[in-house]
């Protein structure tokens, strides 16, 4: 309304309602761009390794896991009492909806985001362990995510233990994809048909398991994997919160240029010409999610922290996800 592009980190709201209003807003400011803070779908080392996934080199999709163990209170001091408050909004369950909600959405939505599909349920647990300082949110979760097919997404968070650390796992009827520290790796089963490139890729091992690095470089014809492209993880020092960052920044000033230039040629009155033409600048946008993806991640958050509080299995409502 105030006529700003937007950055929404995610989730956008810890209501249904204002989650709603916030997408609803966002849908409806023709002239403005947002994107949600899923960072990791402008994340340019993840693009590869999606489609890799998709390409059905892993089989049968099996099951899928993500885990985020570090072990940090999340508490903040300061010498005033409603300063220290206002920090500390992620320890309250009336400004928070959890670990779940600050971090497992973006785990989540990469899952959605690999497996095509919303979760059709999930079931969740979650307990305050080691952080008993007055705060109300569970410092460990679980969930178990049902997706269609009978595939399950397994999210496991904990700020009580470090161990492990933060990864994502795919499982396959051929392969499992190992994503960790932005770099990834194929794990095949003794069964599974050779791709051939793999003949000449770096091997790592863990734990006895032989792990393929996904790396471009890694093949010396370069073989393609899927859509004539390579995958290609090697380390990257740009994060995925600055590649979302940078997408934002430039998808911003192309849509702006697009409206100044719109509405020079064409003045500004027909405002669903305008939406058509902006329609045609969205293939040289960069990757970035939306108020649609943005929405439906935040659902998801907030009734998975609803099913990991009260210990239950909730099932998804289509209505929920609905913007109408």
């Amino acid at each position: 309304q105030a006529g700003k592009h937007v950055y929404c980190e995610a989730p956008l709201a810890t209501t249904l309602e204002d989650a709603r209003a916030i997408a609803q807003a966002a849908q409806a400011a023709g002239k403005q761009y947002f994107q949600a803070g899923l960072q990791t779908r402008s994340d340019k080392q993840r693009k590869p390794i999606v489609e890799f996934v998709r390409s059905g080199v892993m089989g049968k999709t099996v099951v899928a896991r993500s885990q985020y163990h570090k072990k940090e209170s999340w508490r903040r001091t300061s010498p005033n009492p409603e300063q220290e408050k206002l920090l500390n909004w992620r320890l309250n369950s009336a400004t928070s909806i959890g670990l779940i909600g600050e971090i497992g959405v973006h785990a989540v939505d990469v899952a959605s985001w690999f497996l095509l599909n919303r979760p059709l349920a999930v079931t969740g647990w979650g307990s305050l362990i080691n952080w008993k300082d007055g705060r109300d949110v569970p410092d460990t979760v679980q969930a178990v995510f049902e997706y269609p097919g009978g595939v399950n997404f397994i999210y496991d968070g904990t700020l009580a233990n470090s161990f492990d650390g933060e990864y994502e796992m795919y499982y396959g009827s051929d392969c499992t994809i190992m994503w960790r520290e932005r770099h990834a790796w194929m794990f095949k089963e003794v069964d599974s048909p050779l791709l051939g490139w793999e003949v000449y890729a770096k091997k790592e091992t863990f734990c006895k398991e032989s792990g393929i690095v996904l790396d471009a470089n890694a093949s010396k014809q370069k073989t393609a994997v899927t859509n004539r492209q390579t995958i290609d993880t090697i380390a990257d020092p740009t994060t995925a919160l600055q590649y979302s960052l940078e997408s934002f920044l430039i998808n911003s000033s192309k849509i702006g240029a697009g409206v100044e230039d719109f509405t020079t040629n064409f003045g500004g009155g027909d405002a669903a010409a305008l939406k058509q033409y902006l329609a045609t600048l969205a293939k040289d946008l960069e990757p970035g999610a939306g108020y649609q993806e943005g929405f439906e991640a935040t659902v998801t958050a907030i009734k998975t922290n609803e099913a990991i509080r009260n210990h239950q299995r909730i099932v998804f409502s289509k209505e929920w996800f609905e913007l109408a």
